[in-house]
């Protein structure tokens, strides 16, 4: 790893037993990219294609079932549950719903103490940092005494962003953070995000279906599907310049703001296939519009289609 790269994942992939069934469900397969130290990569792909399991993957949230996590030159699928734990405060979750993650019997003041406690942080310094946290976070001072069901959904998540930072972590992982909220909302919280990550010098991993939102935060995308990754690329470079035909029918999918504008959506025929039964070779074949007998034989690698710009298909590739 160069001194740039906080994250190096490599051919990380999870299957889940199916109870009845000698068959797994292939969640996340053969998945390898990079996170530089103060990066923001989005992932994105529709309901069920794995990346909220490779977010979770990669804070060893979930044991993997093969692949390594390395986070500054060490791996952390080979540490024990002791050496994982001393080492977890450097990387954090914020989830979808922060409202489940939350205890509804406590205070705001004891959910923020909480990781305080678990990381041993001396007790005279809790006040200074919870007080930092809610200046920072944009939440009133007097949010210490209620709890969770008094706020709305954008301050839950305030909340969740706050608990999140309170031990300097260099990652930050946000799965689906704003999917929840209100448009007016979500651009709030993306510009919190945005801002603590220059204040604190953030890594982070954006997770969404919304392609439009990642593509506002994000430097980088990975674009997956049905547990594989399809295309890697600057977030500008793929907006303007899709390859992989799931990318084109997501980005054409977009509305736009201005009603006079015009574009005609792509579309993506057919179901999405069962990650316990996943289709041979190209999982993405029997939706896509230039699919081949060839693309039945071989799993398609990614290959660099111009500089930074990796894409998954072999119509593409040729």
């Amino acid at each position: 790893m160069n001194r740039e790269t906080l994250l190096r994942v490599e051919h990380l992939s999870k299957e889940f037993p199916v109870k009845g069934k000698k068959a797994s469900l292939k969640a996340v397969q053969d998945v390898s990219f990079t996170l530089n130290k103060g990066e923001t990569l989005g992932i994105v792909g529709e309901s069920g294609c794995g990346k909220s399991t490779l977010g979770r993957l990669v804070l060893r949230l979930l044991e993997p079932t093969k692949g390594q996590v390395i986070f500054e030159d060490e791996d952390l699928t080979a540490l024990s549950q002791k050496e994982l734990r001393d080492r977890r405060r450097e990387f954090q979750m914020i989830f979808q719903d922060p409202y489940a993650s939350f205890d509804p019997r406590k205070t705001i003041k004891k959910i923020l103490e909480e990781p305080l406690a678990a990381h041993k942080v001396p007790a005279d310094q809790w006040q200074a940092l919870i007080e930092r946290m809610l200046s920072v976070t944009g939440l009133p001072l007097d949010a210490l005494k209620r709890y969770p069901h008094e706020f709305s959904g954008g301050q839950r998540q305030r909340i969740g962003i706050a608990r999140a930072l309170i031990l300097n972590p260099k990652l930050i992982i946000a799965d689906e953070p704003v999917a929840a909220l209100d448009v007016s909302i979500q651009a709030q919280i993306l510009n919190l995000l945005m801002d603590l990550q220059k204040e604190f010098g953030l890594s982070m991993i954006f997770i969404a279906h919304n392609l439009a939102t990642v593509q506002y935060i994000s430097r980088r995308i990975i674009v997956m599907y049905l547990g594989h990754v399809v295309e890697i690329a600057d977030a500008d470079a793929l907006y303007e310049k899709p390859w992989h035909p799931y990318t084109q029918a997501l980005i054409s999918s977009i509305p736009m703001p201005d009603p006079e504008i015009r574009k005609e959506a792509k579309g993506i025929e057919g179901e999405i296939p069962s990650p316990i039964n996943p289709p041979s070779g190209c999982v993405f074949r029997t939706r896509c519009p230039y699919a081949s007998e060839e693309c039945a034989a071989d799993i398609p690698v990614l290959k660099e289609k111009e500089p930074g710009h990796f894409v998954a298909c072999d119509y593409i590739n040729k």
